[in-house]
């Protein structure tokens, strides 16, 4: 029953937000890029299909949280090149962060 219920009204929903909006994207801390998934349209010249990005965070120290995405592509034109990245963060009073590292340090740092 829950299957179907995906199936029949989640499908085709999820069709039309990429179609009017080109980005479904779920978050789920307010970490920069924390992303635990985002698909989005591409429509470039020579390059067509979907990107799909998934992610997680983690708190390798007290004062760091660093978040882990990974990204893979589905092209029915063109090639890509899934990716895995990484970015640390300090957390600031306000509720905001400051970048502390990104690319190879970054998922070093992480664990990742």
């Amino acid at each position: 029953m829950v299957l179907w219920f995906g199936i029949l009204i989640l499908g085709p929903c999820a069709i039309v937000t990429l179609m009017s909006g080109n980005e479904i994207r779920l978050v789920h801390s307010d970490v920069p890029d924390d992303n635990t998934l985002r698909v989005w349209l591409i429509q470039q010249a020579h390059e067509r299909g979907l990107g799909i990005s998934t992610g997680y965070s983690v708190k390798p120290a007290a004062d760091t949280v660093c978040t882990i995405t990974d990204t893979r592509f589905v092209l029915w034109l063109g090639e890509g090149t899934s990716s895995h990245s990484c970015a640390c963060y300090t957390p600031q009073v306000n509720g905001r962060y400051t970048p502390l590292s990104d690319g190879p340090d970054a998922c070093t740092m992480a664990g990742g």
